[in-house]
């Protein structure tokens, strides 16, 4: 057996931290799209600041409130911005001999205004200890068979757009 971990797909772990406050939290536009954010700040010999936006709500199922043992402590359904180039990769195939440039360049910019996709997630987290008493979160990501429609890029979100 190997000593060097292997982070899997669609699975990760996540460890305390105890030296992370969150000094602001609120909306901010990207692209003309919504989104909910905030600012850590990590302490230490020389404070260090990292952007996040959020991808969904967590809820956390309290011991008495699991169906059954194998019911994650946390979970709940996310969303992640995919890049899909299959649009793009039939507007170059259906390109035609003696097509007009105008019409090759309108049908690739149509693709690329649906390449960026979302797909919906749940997240499931369990409680876990390590061997050496290191208490961490399994997280274990399991796709939705829902896709949501492609984002076109130019399209202008409003406050319904917001999954929280």
């Amino acid at each position: 057996m190997s000593d060097k971990y292997e982070l899997q797909n669609n699975r990760g772990n996540f460890f305390t931290e105890n030296n992370v406050t969150v000094p602001r939290k609120g909306k901010c536009k990207i692209n003309n799209k919504e989104y909910y954010g905030s600012i850590l700040k990590y302490s230490g010999e020389k404070d260090k600041y990292e952007f996040c936006i959020s991808l969904g709500l967590l809820h956390f199922n309290s011991p008495d409130q699991k169906k059954s043992e194998g019911t994650p402590d946390i979970g709940g359904k996310i969303t992640l911005p995919e890049v899909d180039l299959g649009s793009i990769e039939k507007a170059i195939n259906d390109i035609k001999e003696g097509q007009s440039l105008s019409e090759i360049r309108s049908n690739l910019k149509k693709s690329l205004s649906e390449i960026v996709t979302e797909r919906v997630y749940k997240l499931g987290g369990w409680q876990n200890i390590s061997d050496k008493g290191t208490s961490y979160t399994n997280i274990k990501l399991s796709p939705e068979e829902l896709v949501l429609e492609p984002k076109n890029l130019s399209n202008s979100s409003n406050d319904e757009d917001i999954p929280f």
